[in-house]
């Protein structure tokens, strides 16, 4: 194939050769339909429809559904149906209960990470420290947790951490000045 400057495609004998798709998508007059041409993958992503996230009571609701009924054929479809739930989704959750007879809960964000090093012996130390003295900083429980529990360390900010997300607690940051103001 090769072109003559104009456009024009010509095979290997001179032919010219015509392209079925020439001025398919540039002939429409329809004014409801707009074309765009998608130049860089942000903006696919962005085009592209988000992804749908189900709720584990969804699962639980589609495995009673489907174990409630008598297996027949277009039942896992019938079900997605009603529960509003793509096919193939309720497909796969329904292979995974039947391989591990088990509802396929997502796994969870706040279970993603390494596991704590906490323990419910060093919450209840946590609460009792707080109970006493409830302006206590997140230092101050730090140094006494890990004079108090041998082998026990751990960074401020998993501190922190644990103690906004896990324990439900706030707390205060401790604020150092420079005492001496530069000139």
């Amino acid at each position: 194939m090769s072109q003559d400057g104009q456009e024009n495609l010509f095979n290997e004998h001179g032919e010219k050769v015509y392209d079925p798709m020439e001025d398919v998508l540039t002939q429409i007059d329809d004014p409801n339909i707009v074309l765009e041409t998608i130049t860089n993958r942000g903006t696919y992503l962005s085009a592209k429809r988000p992804r749908k996230s189900y709720c584990d009571t969804t699962r639980e609701s589609f495995i009673d559904r489907m174990l409630e009924q008598p297996q027949e054929r277009g039942l896992v479809a019938k079900v997605a149906r009603e529960l509003n739930v793509k096919y193939r989704t309720a497909l796969n959750w329904w292979h995974i209960y039947e391989e591990t007879e088990g509802v396929p809960y997502k796994n969870s964000e706040k279970n993603s990470g390494p596991k704590s090093s906490f323990t419910t012996e060093h919450n209840e130390y946590i609460t009792k420290l707080l109970d006493n003295d409830p302006q206590i900083f997140a230092d101050d429980i730090i140094n006494s947790l890990t004079e108090q529990f041998e082998g026990f360390t751990i960074s401020k900010s998993q501190m922190n951490n644990h103690l906004h997300n896990t324990m439900l607690i706030t707390y205060n940051h401790r604020f150092l000045h420079n005492l001496e103001k530069p000139l």
